[in-house]
């Protein structure tokens, strides 16, 4: 079995999965979906869904392409967790440039459609809908809300495990050795 590294594969296969994100906030940004609430919900299934699949894919290629069809627990994890890594720090960055430079008022803006959802769901008192708010808004900063986007490093972590574990083949317990 090849024994190749899976830094490549999950530098690759991170910057696909980071511009692939970008490209939808961006496109999410333009037109105003990033601040509607019925779209809200939409989007993270639809950010989860890229993430799944650019991960499966990056774990599969490297099992069939680099390790000749074999690939370990441990190496199939390390690629989906890599992979996620890098797609969230470039998630991160391009966060930190569009909430801190582009446009510092899209923060306000989220925060309003959160309150509104909020009101809609019926769930919780005025009062404690403004008290969530004024803690929401007192933590609020560009910075806070580019962090966010490194939660993306734990559901890779999840996502990875999943993956490997459905797709590891070790050629120790292959019988044909």
């Amino acid at each position: 079995m090849n024994n190749v590294s899976p830094v490549q594969t999950a530098l690759r296969y991170g910057t696909i999965l980071g511009l692939a994100l970008i490209f939808i906030m961006v496109i999410f940004y333009i037109t105003g979906l990033l601040t509607n609430p019925s779209i809200a919900m939409v989007s993270g299934f639809i950010y989860l869904v890229i993430f799944v699949v650019v991960i499966v894919l990056a774990i599969r290629t490297h099992k069939m392409d680099k390790q000749n069809g074999y690939i370990t627990l441990g190496k199939g994890l390390l690629i989906g967790l890599l992979t996620s890594l890098v797609a969230s720090i470039l998630l991160f960055v391009f966060s930190y440039i569009l909430y801190g430079i582009i446009d510092p008022d899209l923060i306000e803006a989220q925060l309003k459609m959160t309150e509104e959802m909020m009101e809609n769901m019926g769930f919780m008192s005025e009062d404690q809908i403004e008290q969530s708010m004024e803690d929401a808004r007192s933590k609020s900063s560009p910075l806070v809300y580019s962090l966010n986007q490194l939660v993306w490093v734990c559901c890779g972590g999840v996502i990875s495990l999943i993956t490997a574990l459905i797709l590891k083949k070790d050629p120790l317990d292959d019988n044909t050795i």
